[in-house]
């Protein structure tokens, strides 16, 4: 898993955001701080998906089915979207 290199992500006042630098994606995404967390995890070079959810499940202090179906739902817009590729 890794970013695309058509996105970076900045902090605007403590919001973190992606920005496209090129290509079909138009607009500013906002991310959650759950959703920076992940961004973080795949830019540290986590291996893989399941690699991702341990280390939220062990991060966070909610049910792991929930904090699983709510990380990929993101990482599936992060796809869709361009931004995340496999």
């Amino acid at each position: 898993m890794r970013l695309s290199d058509n996105f970076v992500i900045r902090d605007l006042s403590g919001v973190t955001v992606l920005l496209p630098l090129s290509g079909a994606f138009q607009g500013i995404m906002a991310v959650n701080p759950v959703g920076t967390r992940i961004l973080e995890l795949i830019q540290s070079g986590v291996a893989g998906e399941s690699a991702l959810l341990s280390a939220l499940c062990g991060e966070y202090d909610a049910p792991p089915e929930e904090i699983e179906k709510d990380a990929r739902s993101f990482l599936s817009s992060l796809r869709e979207n361009g931004i995340l590729l496999d």
